[in-house]
């Protein structure tokens, strides 16, 4: 019994300790917004992921992924990026705080359709500084 409640502790907390706090993932004083095509928009459990195809300075193609509310929050929020209607090849900006590591995703703020329209993934987590 003791052996199986050692066991119990020892995964919620490798759980706990996987599972990241947004500020600490994104700078949140830097807003970057990029422009591209939609490779994937996967609404799951622990973050809805929406994977973009972007053009970089010199014109090479990079895949971004941009991290947003779990797909269960969105739910609960009637979120509007479930009814989007985001297929694969749509052409987005998506505006969000770039990843600690330097790696290349975004935490999600904003999202802009073909059609103009404005979608917030999740509210500013600081005043960014500057817009990139």
């Amino acid at each position: 019994m003791r052996r199986c409640l050692v066991a119990l502790l020892l995964c919620a907390a490798s759980g706990a300790i996987a599972h990241h706090g947004y500020d600490a993932s994104y700078d949140g004083t830097r807003l970057l917004s990029l422009k591209g095509r939609v490779v994937l928009l996967s609404i799951e459990n622990p973050h809805t992921r929406i994977v973009i195809e972007v053009a970089d300075a010199r014109g090479q193609k990079e895949t971004w992924t941009i991290e947003t509310v779990p797909a269960s929050r969105a739910a609960q929020m009637n979120h509007p990026l479930a009814s989007a209607r985001i297929k694969p090849g749509s052409l987005l900006t998506v505006a969000g705080w770039p990843a600690r590591d330097g790696g290349k995703r975004l935490g999600g703020h904003m999202l802009t359709l073909p059609d103009g329209r404005e979608i917030v993934l999740r509210p500013a987590i600081n005043l960014p500084l500057r817009r990139e």
